[in-house]
């Protein structure tokens, strides 16, 4: 199925990545907009830039950390630390799911949970050629 069995180390790393591409930015961006809203009368211009610093810089921080746990969630991966997710039918269910829904985007970023779409004939992979099935 991939080139390395995806782990459990890689979907981990792929739920950190999601949280703080989803979660963390969409609470900063949802933050940031009712803050611009609360916060922006003319008399208010200090206390606004104080808390725009302050909540970058907490944001920020967040996502930074959930991106060191995934790099490093990804690093164990990659030296075999995890279970196997392809040794069991729902795990095998997981990944492909998964590839159907965003594998465009786990193929982009090499993410070991990406199906490496292969077609094989009789236990010979075969790419854009005939082969002949060995008896």
């Amino acid at each position: 199925m991939t080139a390395a069995p995806a782990r459990t180390t890689d979907t981990a790393a792929l739920a950190f990545d999601g949280l703080d591409q989803l979660v963390v930015r969409t609470v900063y961006d949802i933050e940031r907009a009712a803050a611009q809203r609360l916060l922006r009368p003319a008399s208010w211009r200090a206390p606004a830039r104080v808390h725009d610093a302050v909540a970058a810089a907490c944001y920020d921080t967040l996502s930074a950390c959930l991106r060191l746990t995934s790099a490093s969630a990804r690093a164990m991966s990659a030296r075999g630390i995890g279970r196997s997710l392809e040794h069991t039918p729902a795990g095998r269910a997981a990944v492909a799911v998964l590839n159907g829904l965003v594998g465009g985007e786990l193929r982009r970023l090499g993410d070991g949970l990406a199906i490496t779409e292969t077609a094989q004939l009789a236990s010979q992979r075969i790419g854009g050629r005939r082969v002949a099935p060995s008896r």
